[in-house]
This record gives C-alpha cells, structure tokens and sequence, in this order.
C-alpha cells in the first residue's frame, strides 16, 4: 500500500433558503445501500441546478438540493492528491475558506446560521481497510480535526471512536465536524444521504431555537413596556395573538422532527443515522429546543394573566369614574336644588 492517498473530499454546507419558491418536482431519496429499504424520512426533496466553482486550481463540483422548501444543501466534490499529507490538510483549509465566501451568501454567513461538515472519501479497494485505519489513525484524526499539530493518543481514540459498518469492505467513522466514508465500488452515496437530513434536521432546531428566541425577546420588551399602555391594552394583545400562533407553529415543527428522527427504516440506515445525530449532539439541541418552548408557553401565561388583570384594572377604574361621575351629579343636583329654595 502506497503511504499517498488520493482520494474525494465531500463538502456539506447547509443553511436557509433565502431565494423564492422553486417548482420543480421532487426527487427520489437515494437508496441506501443494499438491504431492505424503507424511506427513511418523509421530506420534500428537490434537485436544483448543479454548478462547478474552481478554486485554488482546484475544479469543486456543486449540486444544490432544497429540503422542505426551506433549506439548502450544497454538496460540494473535488479529488485532493496525498490528501493526509501536511501540505494537502493547508490546502483543504483553504478550499474550505474559499467556498464558504464563495458558495454561502453573505447574509447567512453573517448571521453564523449555516452547518459545515466535510468527509473524506476513500474507495475501500485502495485499502485494507482495519490497517489503514491503525496506521494512519493520527493523520485521520488530525484530517478530522482540522488541525495540524500532533494530537495525543486518547483524542486519537475519541476522534475515531465512532465506527458504523455495513460489510468486512466497508467503514464510516464519523466526528461532530466531518467523517470519513470507506466503501466498496465508491459506494459513498448512500451514507452522503444520510448525513446530509442529519446536517438539515440540525439546522432546523437551530432555526427553531432562533426564532423561539426573538419571540421570547418580544415578549419581555412588551412586559416593560406593559405599565406605560396597561388601560390600552388593544396592540399588546394583537402582538400576544401572533406569538401564540408562532408558538403553535413552532410546536408543530418540533414534533415533525421529533417524528422524523424515529423513520429510519433498515438496520444499516438506523445504526449511521444513530451514529450521526450523536455526534452532532440532536438529543442536547432537541432538549434545548424543547426546554425554550416550555419556557415560552410559561411566559405566555403569565403574559395572558397579567392581560387579564389589566383588562380587570380598567373596567374597574371605568367603574369607579362613573361612580365618580355619578356622586358628582348628585352633588350638583343638590346645590341646584338649595339655590332655588
């Protein structure tokens, strides 16, 4: 076995759609593996128009899809020669650098909402798979990494830690930032898929976990402000309406993907997608998500309470002006009434 490896690098980015609606008919999930299949999420896929950008002399080609209608995938390919060397892992980082400015808008690259995950894919016929995997172990972690310094031996082990199997021929190990894919007949597709909807059911609780956040933010400017227009309470509760139903809506995308986490269909399929969601920690994202939205609905009582008595306030205050009101007259009455005795 040569101490070089050429070999495929696979860049994922993810982030929200910002263009308009794309009508296009949607496109089959790629079958995954060999084995029994069941679709392994029920999702809206579309393939948009793949594109090729260089970069660094580097030919890297581009194929767009959009989930849901809401987010972009990029899938971006290109081969690196002697790939674990020291020299390629500098140039990857500027391939890398180079098509974040190049392929992810300004807009969402400044507001920091976008997922990045990259693989290293190596055709299992240029391997023994288990030896390659013991000898090159510092280069693998260190590719995984992203780092050039020596890494010790037990982040070694961590990073390479998570192993999935398909056959004796094939390994995918994956980390929280990129993984790497050794298939028979450069089978890599299948796995891409997988954690591909990983990167997006991500990114969606990040989004969710966003937008829970400006809404608990409008909330607590409204509560400061509450004193200054309690007894005109009419543009409080319009706002307190509209958060309710985002709330509802935020629900309701929670429990979407809470459901769509529990698809996977055959065994290979359900082990990576297992894989995959731990080491980008979905069950922490998920509690957070799920902990905000609690938070959210505690607020929202107290917001519709602290209505309710304001509401209460007013129409006693009405109360109480009309009595006033009303003993005033008396009392003009019974003036009215001496003078003209």
């Amino acid at each position: 076995m040569s101490n070089s490896l050429d070999a495929q690098l696979c860049y994922l980015f993810t982030f929200p759609h910002l263009g308009t609606a794309v009508n296009q008919p949607t496109a089959p999930l790629q079958k995954l593996k060999d084995a029994p299949y069941f679709k392994p999420v029920d999702m809206d896929m579309q393939l948009l128009e793949a594109t090729a950008v260089q970069i660094e002399g580097i030919q890297i080609l581009v194929q767009a899809y959009l989930y849901e209608r809401e987010i972009q995938v990029l899938e971006c390919r290109f081969q690196l020669k002697d790939v674990l060397s020291s020299q390629s892992l500098q140039l990857k980082d500027r391939l890398e650098a180079g098509m974040v400015q190049t392929l992810v808008p300004t807009a969402v690259y400044d507001s920091g909402l976008y997922e990045e995950y990259v693989l290293l894919l190596v055709s299992s016929e240029q391997v023994n798979i288990d030896q390659f995997v013991t000898d090159k172990a510092q280069q693998l972690a260190r590719f995984l990494r992203s780092q050039r310094e020596i890494i010790s031996r037990d982040d070694v082990v961590t990073t390479l830690a998570t192993r999935v199997r398909y056959s004796e021929r094939d390994m995918t190990i994956l980390d929280w930032e990129g993984g790497i894919v050794m298939a028979l007949d450069g089978d890599f597709q299948s796995d891409i898929e997988v954690i591909k909807i990983a990167n997006y059911q991500l990114l969606r609780y990040r989004m969710i976990d966003q937008r829970i956040e400006k809404r608990l933010e409008t909330l607590r400017t409204d509560l400061h402000r509450r004193r200054r227009r309690s007894l005109f309470p009419s543009a409080s509760r319009r706002a307190l309406q509209q958060i309710i139903q985002e709330r509802l809506t935020l629900l309701l995308d929670f429990e979407r993907i809470d459901q769509e986490l529990l698809m996977i269909g055959d065994w290979y399929t359900a082990q990576l997608y297992r894989a995959v969601i731990d080491e980008l920690y979905m069950d922490e994202w998920k509690q957070t998500v799920k902990t905000k939205l609690e938070s959210l609905e505690s607020i929202l009582q107290v917001v519709q309470d602290n209505f309710s008595v304001s509401w209460a306030v007013f129409l006693d205050m009405v109360q109480l002006v009309g009595w006033l009101l009303l003993l005033l007259g008396y009392i003009v009455l019974f003036f009215l009434d001496l003078r003209l005795y």
